[in-house]
């Protein structure tokens, strides 16, 4: 025989009514919230796609002696690039492979443009490479750029290798004359203008009126540019041959004549 059910109450049906409305509105409201998640997703990927978030401007400031447009080449982002989704760290990487840029910044200004910051080296010297081009030295020792002659506020680096074209490295043997180049002052760089490192790494400058002086390695390089400043704001300078201030608390001076 088949077993048949008990008819349900009426009052118990009564209860169940709206137990399954309320569960027929929950679903429809997640079926709604899905659709409208959804919708928002495909107008944000429509939006970013269109011409209304590309890249309409891009400024460069701080360059100085880096030319905008390569600014903009080697950052790799362009007009009409989606604004959305740009690796701005990734550019501003890039731009540090150019021989000037010391720093690079970059930032994304709504709606439309791209903004480079650029921070430059600063030359500490300039050398003349073997192709007989005036170049700047920078403090670690790579070349900067075409110098379009010898500024009076820069030392000149001599008999040190260095390389031909910008970006390549000034040789180890300049280390030493790059430190002391640092650290000599304006009033000085016009008094002893080339700078030149010897065999043993020593540092020996040329003095414009004629003579050297001999500082050796860049150690208490301080103490050593004050006993130089002393000897030669107090001492008759005709026929120098050579001013020694390896050790600074006893310069000695030798003359030619």
């Amino acid at each position: 025989m088949r077993s048949t059910r008990p008819p349900t109450e009426p009052r118990i049906l009564e209860r169940r009514i709206p137990v399954r409305r309320r569960l027929r509105l929950r679903q429809l409201n997640v079926l709604v919230y899905v659709g409208m998640v959804i919708a928002v997703l495909l107008v944000a990927v429509t939006v970013s796609r269109t011409p209304l978030l590309d890249v309409d401007t891009i400024a460069v400031e701080g360059a100085t002696n880096t030319p905008a447009e390569e600014v903009v080449r080697v950052g790799e982002i362009h007009k009409g690039d989606p604004m959305i989704g740009l690796d701005l760290d990734a550019a501003a990487s890039r731009l540090t492979s150019l021989p000037w840029v010391r720093r690079a910044t970059v930032q994304r200004t709504w709606p439309g443009t791209i903004e480079y910051a650029i921070e430059e080296w600063e030359p500490v010297a300039v050398v003349v490479a073997p192709d007989g081009t005036l170049f700047y030295v920078g403090p670690e020792r790579h070349l900067l750029g075409p110098a379009p002659s010898r500024p009076v506020n820069l030392v000149e680096l001599r008999g040190v290798s260095t390389g031909v074209v910008p970006g390549e490295g000034v040789g180890p043997d300049a280390e030493q004359a790059i430190e002391v180049a640092l650290a000599l002052p304006g009033d000085l760089v016009v008094r002893l203008p080339v700078v030149s490192q010897d065999g043993n790494g020593e540092v020996v400058l040329e003095r414009s009126g004629g003579g050297e002086v001999r500082l050796g390695l860049a150690g208490r390089i301080d103490e050593k540019l004050a006993a130089v400043r002393t000897v030669l704001d107090s001492v008759d300078l005709a026929c120098l041959g050579t001013l020694d201030v390896r050790v600074p608390t006893a310069p000695v001076i030798s003359r030619v004549c």
